[in-house]
């Protein structure tokens, strides 16, 4: 019993000494009073207590100091404080005065880019508005007005830019125009595509590729046209000009290209290889003579009825033959008439003995194709052949 009371008072006596200097730390209300106290008693019951006072000390220091420093130096140490969220406001605050002493627009900037939601944004944004705006009238380009109004283009000062924009616009348009030129034209578009003037701009350079291709009438002149405006204005014109200089050509490589692709179709294509190389033919030489062209057309229109019956063929083996092979052949009766008419144009007016032996002899040769094609069908099909000279309907006299 005894043992016990002498530990009761033992205790007394040290909370009755922990009361005596917290107590003493609370009168002095100072840093060092408190944390004097907690080295002393760090797990006393005033511990807590003891810690909230010397982060208020703390924070109240930072405000005395008011700088930058003291408050990101606070928050470092203090990351949970109550005091945070108002340590945070006068970084704000201190910011933007500074951005405002300073005033200039990297300031204004740097303020806007680490508070985007501050009570101060929108009077940051009014202030670095302004200071673009009076850079852009010193540097007077169209590069610093572009720039003015895309960053603001609400502002209440977009409407001078705009006007001030259209006065730079046109002196490089003007420009252009004086030095007259296709080069000063496309680097004119291609610097300010916002302009009101590139409606013009175009409108003059198309002019300027016609007119190059009007005075040279070359190939180059022609073709530069036509690949840089396919629908153009002087589309039509520029052909025109065109379809001489090349026709020649286009001719020569397009019967070379044609008799090869014919050549072929006995051993090695089928009859919608044949459609697609025609057309291909045809799609590359655009420009050859139209008696030619229209030759290959004729060809084309019997070998695609081939290809689709070649087509329902694959689909079923119960097909009806006699009544293909009528079919085919009345097809290439009519391309023949075709081919025909198409060779004698290309006669004209001369009807000399030469020019009529040339188209004598061409005929046979169709002649031949045309006995060529009917045995082929024949033999592909399997039936019995009987064709005269040149009557391809013969075939289906069996």
């Amino acid at each position: 019993m005894q043992r016990v009371i002498c530990i009761l008072f033992i205790f007394l006596s040290i909370s009755g000494c922990m009361k005596m200097q917290w107590d003493s730390a609370s009168t002095k209300n100072t840093k060092a009073a408190y944390e004097d106290f907690l080295r002393q008693y760090p797990n006393s019951e005033f511990t807590s207590e003891a810690k909230l006072k010397i982060e208020t000390i703390n924070f109240k220091e930072a405000e005395k100091e008011n700088t930058l420093e003291s408050y990101e130096k606070f928050i470092k140490c203090y990351p949970s404080s109550q005091f945070v969220g108002q340590a945070k406001s006068n970084i704000e605050s201190i910011s933007f005065q500074q951005a405002k002493e300073v005033h200039t627009t990297d300031g204004y900037e740097k303020f806007i880019g680490h508070f985007p939601n501050s009570k101060y944004l929108n009077e940051a944004q009014s202030k670095l508005e302004n200071l673009l705006f009076q850079k852009a009238k010193e540097q007077n380009t169209i590069e610093f007005y572009e720039k003015f109004i895309d960053r603001f283009p609400n502002s209440v000062l977009k409407n001078e830019a705009q006007q001030n924009l259209e006065i730079l616009y046109y002196t490089h348009f003007d420009k252009a125009k004086k030095t007259n030129t296709v080069s000063a034209f496309e680097d004119f578009l291609g610097k300010h595509p916002k302009s009101k003037y590139c409606a013009d701009a175009v409108m003059i350079a198309e002019q300027l590729y016609y007119q190059k291709a009007v005075d040279e009438k070359t190939i180059i002149a022609s073709e530069n046209y036509l690949k840089k405006y396919p629908d153009g204005k002087y589309k039509k014109e520029v052909k025109n000009i065109l379809i001489p200089l090349l026709r020649p050509n286009h001719t020569t490589e397009f019967t070379n290209s044609f008799n090869k692709l014919f050549e072929n179709y006995f051993t090695n294509l089928s009859p919608t290889e044949m459609v697609h190389g025609i057309k291909g033919i045809l799609n590359q030489y655009e420009y050859a003579d139209k008696a030619i062209r229209d030759l290959s057309v004729a060809y084309l229109n019997p070998f695609q009825e081939l290809a689709q019956i070649e087509k329902e063929l694959s689909k079923s083996e119960k097909v009806e033959f006699k009544t293909i092979l009528k079919d085919i052949a009345f097809a290439w009766i009519g391309g023949w008439n075709s081919i025909i008419s198409a060779w004698s144009r290309l006669t004209g007016k001369d009807t000399t003995k030469t020019k009529i032996e040339k188209i004598n002899n061409k005929f046979l040769e169709l002649k031949e194709k045309s006995n060529q094609v009917a045995h082929y069908l024949a033999e592909k099909y399997n039936i019995e052949l009987h064709v005269g000279n040149w009557d391809v309907q013969g075939i289906i006299n069996k």
